[in-house]
């Protein structure tokens, strides 16, 4: 099997921590990324964040990075949490 080329690392050892335990709504949460954190929900899969890319806002999943089209869901939801 040839080697990957990719600059990420493979699905499986990609691990986010949770830095934060508070829960943060959407607006304190966005406020966080532009302080250069990356944030991410408990609802989410384990491996997936977001932050800011280029003035972006990005989000990492599935092993990609991607603009992240925010969803009214993130926007109402109250489980964000900062992550390193």
């Amino acid at each position: 099997m040839e080697e990957s080329k990719s600059p990420y690392p493979p699905e499986d050892e990609v691990k986010v921590e949770v830095v934060n335990e508070d829960l943060m709504d959407f607006p304190t949460a966005i406020m966080e990324v532009i302080k250069g954190n990356k944030i991410t929900r408990e609802d989410w899969p384990a491996e997936d964040y977001c932050f800011l890319k280029d003035s972006f806002l990005s989000i990492f999943t599935k092993n990609e990075i991607h603009t992240w089209i925010v969803s009214a869901g993130d926007m109402e939801a109250k489980d964000w949490v900062i992550t390193n």
